[in-house]
């Protein structure tokens, strides 16, 4: 039986998440800065799972992969033998299929739901996906990733920060937005966005992992889509504040954790704890 949360997340992405605009996902529409301003940055940013995998292994696994829909992400299988795609999404794998033909192999699957075996893959990936689960169920779903893993390799989570020092910024712009909309002043500056169930623990909860595996964060990126429509022009100045904005982040990594709205977290299972 599905849990509220994944009932919300199915619906969503069985019906507007994989829908296409021109060729691009109301998914990446929503949540990602495809303007040409923000590419290299983004790039880079993507980039850094890739950076975190090793270079050749027998399977990889993508857990919540979506259609794996941005060169990037299709490249994180590129030293694999078998890329693993695992979405309860139907349009989702459909898609994934369309990316990587034979290269992949595909579950579809709701990862609380996934039987997966123990000590099995070569790495494994979740982006975006863990604060999309019950928060209730989070802990179960990154314990699920850690037995699938093989003892001495890595699972790579791309997660939220909820205290974000941006991210206060961003709820002062939302509430500005709907200040403006109550009182209708003008015109709306702020678009509605699809609501989809949402939960994200803070920093302190991925200590509980730290007897399995030797825990890392890192910041991934500093901001979201909303936000980086906000504070970024899409102009010279705009590729100029992100190409510092990616300097920073590289150089001072333990500043930018409280700074940055998305982290990854990088577990190494121990070998001691082989599933």
């Amino acid at each position: 039986m599905q849990t509220v949360a994944e009932q919300w997340v199915s619906d969503f992405y069985n019906h507007v998440g994989w829908k296409t605009k021109d060729g691009v996902t109301q998914d990446a529409l929503m949540f990602e800065d495809l303007r040409p301003v923000a590419a290299e940055y983004v790039h880079a940013c993507r980039m850094r799972i890739n950076q975190q995998l090793p270079t050749t292994g027998d399977k990889l696994l993508d857990a919540g992969s979506g259609p794996v829909q941005f060169e990037e992400y299709q490249q994180m299988g590129a030293g694999f033998g078998t890329h693993v795609c695992l979405d309860m999404s139907e349009e989702a794998i459909r898609r994934a299929k369309w990316a990587l033909g034979s290269k992949g192999e595909y579950i579809q699957k709701s990862l609380l739901k996934a039987t997966l075996p123990a000590d099995h893959y070569d790495a494994v990936v979740s982006a975006h996906v863990i604060y999309h689960i019950d928060k209730k169920k989070q802990a179960k779903a990154v314990s699920k990733l850690l037995d699938a893993v093989k003892p001495g390799q890595k699972v790579v989570i791309i997660y939220h920060n909820p205290r974000s020092l941006l991210q206060g910024l961003e709820h002062l712009l939302h509430f500005g937005k709907h200040v403006q909309n109550k009182l209708g002043l003008g015109r709306q500056l702020f678009q509605e966005e699809e609501q989809l169930y949402f939960y994200a623990h803070k920093r302190s909860w991925w200590k509980r992992f730290e007897t399995r595996a030797d825990v890392v964060q890192l910041p991934w990126r500093s901001m979201t889509n909303f936000l980086m429509h906000k504070l970024i022009p899409n102009n010279r100045m705009g590729k100029r504040l992100l190409q510092g904005l990616l300097q920073l982040e590289q150089k001072y990594p333990r500043i930018f954790l409280r700074i940055a709205q998305y982290n990854m977290v990088v577990m190494t299972k121990k070998k001691l704890y082989a599933a």
